[in-house]
């Protein structure tokens, strides 16, 4: 992985904790960031410190987009203070939906503006979740299985 952050996506896999090493990108003043977390699979909670101190890093020179955030990170953006600070936005997320009959689970990737968007002084936040899955086993419409309130408290104003 490259120390400095040279406008090329960089991709973060595994568990983000005491040892990940996307802490150790280094952010270029003005140049935008675009870091895939797909392949992230668990954050700790010495993961979540360590990446509060390295976004801070970055002080609001860089505006860094995330793409592809499993919903572990959903969560931590939305109740940990600090986790995306003002210049930092989620660009899209993976979101599970559930069949309300026989609960079968999927996963949906949900992407910026389309499904949600962030407030602005303008505006507010906006969520216009999808309801075109449907179970493959039951034939009936998935439901998000998150409370959009408390998940998605990650839109509010920044």
């Amino acid at each position: 992985m490259a120390s400095v952050f040279d406008q090329k996506r960089i991709s973060v896999e595994g568990t983000i904790s005491e040892t990940s090493t996307v802490f150790n990108v280094k952010f270029e003043q003005d140049q935008p960031a675009f870091i895939d977390l797909g392949g992230v699979t668990i954050i700790n909670s010495v993961g979540v410190k360590n990446w509060i101190n390295w976004i801070s890093r970055a002080n609001g020179k860089t505006v860094i987009h995330f793409f592809n955030c499993p919903f572990v990170i959903v969560n931590q953006a939305s109740t940990v203070h600090g986790f995306m600070p003002k210049f930092a936005f989620i660009e899209s997320f993976r979101a599970p939906y559930v069949c309300p009959k026989c609960t079968k689970e999927t996963i949906v990737t949900l992407t910026r503006p389309t499904d949600f968007d962030y407030a602005t002084e303008d505006k507010p936040k906006k969520i216009s979740l999808p309801t075109s899955y449907v179970c493959e086993k039951c034939k009936l419409e998935m439901e998000p299985d998150f409370t959009e309130e408390k998940h998605l408290a990650f839109l509010k104003l920044k």
